[in-house]
């Protein structure tokens, strides 16, 4: 306005000025709002108001705050950023004019140093202006004293002991014969950090980032885990005493592996001093190494004290070492002090052989025999989704009765009353597809499967014309049979659906509010337990190499049979209290052993006068956790799956935008157990919309959504 002169004219001329410099889009928008008045349409000031109130969300201002006070400084984050950062999450949490107030409160809990929070405490009348101020000069101070000391250019793995030429710079007629400016003897070895040759204290590689690796203080051609070093990379250390003031000096080997590259590696997230971290266990270490990143995220830190230890990386750098301390690990209920060797350098915390024997994480067999095979089966047995109390009870003998009891309904295929329909759109034309290949060592199982099929009424050989054929599909299963399938790729396209609304996750989870036992009934081969009508089933035709066959039974594979197969078995359940059914899974759940045994008894009563028939492998009876729909439920609530969350932590660091997404959509699933996901995930989102190369801040944040997921 004021660029045009419109500033000084009257409300009409800005307006019209107004609407005609927003664009079309919006134009669009003003088009559709309503006015309270007639002169309202052409108040510039109220139809500001109308587009404030169309393009600014409404704000959950309890959220919002929740948002602010769980805000901490990060690693590496200056006192500005996390300010500034506080300061726009503060906007939309209304807080008045108690927002300076507030904001300085959350920079004293939000650093990381306990002794600059004892500064800042101390201060008498500390405004935010003030603990700013000494926040920043906190910062300078820090980073002056490290260049002073040299512990920066440590930390960076800079190499100051290089003291050759760097060969890209034009070489002097002294410098090619072996003496630079100087008149000082050159090394004729190539720097071990960027392979070059360069004067003393002028590596190129100090402070960039490796690109194979993402650390920093050398170049990708220099990098330490390429190739056989991968491979052979473990630590080697001798047994030190936990006798913190020691003054013995000892040399240690470590392994500076990549955190976001373990999928090789054996990781067990345990509670270090309250806090869950995910440790590598090296049976070739003895010695518990920790970096000062995961050091400082600690909640109950232990005083750090110094140490003598010399760490050496596999590449033959050295390896600076912060400090040592005593911390508790606990596992299983057990806790066992250790003592962890603090390095700079971010390598994947390490736990060595002894206290991995302490813990039970690892135990030598000489021979496998019956006294100790149930120890050795007990960590691969509490990785299945039902833990080992809901295996003991699914054997007890409240579980042994009910298959006694109703073990008629355990066995065979059944055949639930009524029959299906299947409504064909008469504008689609029937299509006959040909009968794909078989290879010839599938024969046999192909043949034995359809008359293994036929023999149960669920399809039959059939030679007169039909208007539709499909192909044949046929899936391996895990334990090496077959299953026979239709591909009614062109037949879906003519079936009308039934609509009939399918429960989501959160929609069931609900409803275990309060529950304490559980059940979970698993239908035999749900959907052949539908019968077809004669035309339905001759929809359902397709062809082998045997001959043509259609199905008497509802087969998998057509769009709407989950809808018709749910409604089925929604109504035949709907009126016993406490079940809730799932496609083929029917779940009953009580407060108590007296109420989940009530409605259990119902729901298989109901079974064997339907002549539903139930999958006696896949019941789960009478436990106090079990795993549905990816989670685990149990009377403290739902969490998520432990197989979901090791999965995404082995997962590599993402190559390509293919894996990338591979890994957010595992992520994802765990959305509504990480808080702030959309935050979390924000710098590896922008890789897919942008082309930008893999950053420092990516690495870090691959790494803290995988610290997040295992700490659910």
């Amino acid at each position: 306005m004021a660029a045009s002169g419109g500033a000084m004219k009257d409300d009409a001329i800005q307006t019209a000025i107004f609407l005609h410099v927003i664009g079309e889009p919006a134009l669009e928008v003003y088009n559709g709002f309503t006015w309270a008045e007639a002169g309202d349409a052409n108040d510039l000031a109220k139809i500001r108001l109308k587009f404030k109130d169309y393009c600014i969300p409404r704000t959950n201002v309890t959220f919002e705050r929740h948002r602010f006070f769980t805000t901490v400084q990060k690693p590496g984050e200056t006192i500005d950023h996390f300010v500034t950062e506080l300061r726009t999450r503060a906007k939309t949490c209304e807080f008045g004019i108690l927002q300076d107030g507030l904001i300085r409160d959350r920079v004293i809990c939000g650093i990381p140093s306990n002794t600059l929070r004892q500064r800042l405490l101390r201060e008498e009348k500390l405004t935010l202006a003030k603990a700013i101020d000494i926040c920043r000069a906190e910062e300078a101070t820090r980073s002056q004293v490290g260049q002073l000391s040299g512990e920066a250019a440590g930390a960076s793995g800079s190499c100051t002991s290089c003291d050759a030429v760097y060969k890209r710079q034009p070489k002097s007629s002294d410098e090619s014969k072996g003496y630079n400016s100087r008149n000082q003897e050159v090394k004729k070895d190539s720097c071990k950090f960027c392979g070059y040759r360069h004067r003393p204290n002028a590596c190129p590689a100090y402070g960039k980032q490796c690109i194979r690796c993402g650390k920093i203080g050398h170049f990708i051609k220099c990098c330490p885990n390429s190739d056989k070093r991968k491979q052979g990379q473990k630590v080697h250390a001798v047994e030190t005493e936990y006798d913190i003031d020691n003054e013995q000096s000892d040399e240690f080997f470590v392994d500076t592996v990549n955190t976001a590259n373990t999928s090789q590696s054996w990781i067990v997230p345990l509670d270090i001093n309250g806090t869950v971290l995910p440790m590598k266990l090296d049976t070739g270490a003895n010695a518990n190494i920790i970096s000062e990143h995961d050091f400082c995220s600690i909640g109950r830190k232990p005083k750090l004290h110094t140490s003598k230890v010399k760490l050496t990386a596999y590449a033959g750098h050295d390896v600076p070492v912060k400090g040592q301390c005593i911390m508790n690990i606990e596992h299983k209920g057990k806790v066992s002090k250790a003592l962890f060797i603090v390095t700079q350098e971010p390598v994947h915390p390490i736990l060595g052989l002894q206290e991995c024997e302490k813990l039970r994480l690892v135990r030598r067999v000489w021979q496998v025999d019956a006294e100790n095979q149930e120890d050795i089966n007990t960590d691969s047995e509490q990785r299945q989704s039902v833990n080992t109390e809901s295996h003991k009870r699914k054997t007890s003998g409240f579980c042994d009765s009910v298959r006694t009891e109703y073990a008629d309904i355990f066995k065979g295929l059944g055949c639930l009353p009524g029959i299906h329909k299947i409504r064909l759109d008469d504008a689609v034309t029937p299509v006959v597809e040909p009968c794909r290949k078989v290879p010839f060592g599938l024969h046999d199982k192909l043949k034995e499967e359809l008359d293994r099929m036929e023999s149960l009424d669920v399809i039959t050989k059939i030679d007169e014309p039909t208007e539709w054929v499909s192909s044949l599909v046929i899936v391996h299963k895990k334990t090496g049979q077959i299953r026979v399938c239709l591909d009614p790729k062109n037949l879906n396209k003519a079936i009308r659906r039934e609509h009939f609304k399918l429960p989501t996750r959160e929609e069931i989870m609900s409803k275990f509010a309060g529950a304490k036992v559980f059940t979970k009934l698993d239908a035999s081969s749900g959907f052949w337990q539908l019968r077809l009508d004669e035309d339905s089933s001759k929809v359902c035709t397709f062809s082998t190499p045997f001959g043509r066959y259609r199905y008497l039974r509802l087969p998998f594979g057509i769009s709407s049979a989950p809808e018709v197969y749910h409604r089925t078995i929604y109504n035949m359940f709907s009126d016993i209290p406490g079940v809730d059914t799932s496609m083929d899974d029917v779940i009953i759940q009580g407060a108590s052993q007296e109420e989940h045994d009530a409605s259990l008894k119902r729901v298989l009563d109901k079974a064997r006068e339907e002549n539903l028939r139930l999958n006696a492998d896949k019941c789960v009876i009478s436990v106090s956790e079990l795993t549905f729909i990816g989670d685990v439920i149990s009377d403290k609530g739902v969490k998520p799956d432990s197989t979901k969350i090791e999965a995404i932590h082995a997962m590599d660091r993402p190559t390509n935008k293919k894996e990338l997404q591979r890994f957010l959509g595992m992520v994802t699933y765990l959305a509504k157990f990480v808080p702030d996901l959309s935050t979390e995930t924000a710098p590896l989102r922008s890789l897919l919309h942008h082309k930008t190369q893999w950053e420092s801040n990516m690495t870090e944040a691959l790494t803290r959504l995988k610290r997040l997921c295992l700490s659910r």
